[in-house]
């Protein structure tokens, strides 16, 4: 329950206090001497304080910036890391590539031929012409020949082989015939990269 204090004095009657108007201008001059006086005491805890919060947060930043620079040297790692891994890769596919290549063209061979020379010429022309490989050999027969070159259109990684030359070699009993073809690589065949 709340008490309500009760005033049974009008208020004509009641004692004013009452300011006098010649000390309101020296009141006002003793509060700006004072707030003068405080001022550079507050400033100074402020500055003491901002100071100190000031010191701390140049700590955290230079915490910020030695953490962010060890960060960009391992992402400059990584992305170098990165680069030499695809180097690699491409390197590891086109071994792997050309190891099938050769595997296949090994079990291709019929009897009565071998191959003497290997020539890659790349691809030309932005991709337009696909790699070729330059292939010299010997056979027993102009039979054996034309075996290979059948056997070689039906592969999987050749198409379109091409007899260059052919001529048979003098002197030389069994009759013996060297060759020169080339052979298209299919493109999309193997990990090349």
């Amino acid at each position: 329950m709340m008490r309500k204090h009760l005033n049974f004095i009008p208020k004509e009657l009641r004692p004013r206090v009452e300011i006098p108007h010649e000390i309101l201008p020296a009141v006002l001059v003793l509060f700006a001497f004072v707030y003068v006086l405080m001022g550079p005491v507050r400033i100074s805890f402020l500055t003491k304080s901002n100071l100190k919060e000031l010191a701390e947060m140049q700590t955290i930043q230079q915490d910020l910036e030695k953490k962010m620079k060890s960060i960009s040297e391992a992402d400059k790692i990584t992305r170098q890391n990165n680069e030499s891994f695809k180097a690699i890769e491409k390197v590891l596919g086109r071994k792997n590539y050309w190891s099938e290549i050769f595997k296949e063209m090994s079990m291709l061979i019929p009897d009565g031929v071998w191959l003497t020379n290997f020539t890659h010429q790349g691809v030309k022309g932005g991709g337009k012409v696909p790699d070729q490989l330059l292939v010299k050999g010997e056979s027993t027969s102009q039979l054996g020949m034309v075996k290979f070159l059948a056997i070689l259109e039906k592969s999987h990684y050749f198409s379109g082989a091409r007899l260059v030359s052919s001529e048979r070699m003098k002197d030389v009993r069994p009759a013996k015939f060297r060759f020169e073809f080339t052979i298209p690589v299919r493109a999309g065949t193997g990990g090349r990269g």
